[in-house]
């Protein structure tokens, strides 16, 4: 067996193990979805840190540390000055443009490594078929 064929094969087969079928979902999505889908998952996990954040610092120092009552009837008090949703805005702004540039370069480089993966199969393929022609 070639030495070069059996090093591909190999790189081939942890391809195949670290990818699974993401590879092939990879191939049926578009860049724009991959992102929306990355930057949604952002939004919502953002969004959950802040208000626990600052439910956690309004208990600590604001009116809810005076009356647990009084939040439990209103929870929007925890955005009721507007440097509130001003920070939250800003903050969501940042993450969401930090986001939109991890998923864009993942997605880069996920095509990338798909790219080298079919390309190795072809070789492997090609040559397979020339053994089998050559006999």
């Amino acid at each position: 067996m070639n030495k070069n064929k059996l090093i591909i094969q190999t790189k081939l087969a942890m391809y195949e193990k670290k990818t699974g079928k993401d590879a092939e979902q990879l191939l049926k999505i578009k860049k724009s979805s991959y992102v929306f889908q990355g930057v949604l998952w952002t939004v919502i996990s953002t969004t959950i840190a802040y208000i626990l954040c600052r439910i956690i610092y309004t208990m600590l120092f604001g009116d809810i540390a005076d009356s647990l009552i009084n939040f439990m009837n209103n929870p929007l008090l925890l955005f009721r000055k507007f440097y509130d949703i001003t920070i939250y805005t800003i903050m969501e702004g940042v993450f969401i443009l930090i986001a939109f540039a991890i998923y864009s370069k993942r997605y880069y480089l996920k095509v990338s490594e798909l790219r080298t993966y079919l390309n190795r199969r072809n070789y492997i393929e090609s040559m397979n078929s020339e053994e089998t022609t050559g006999q």
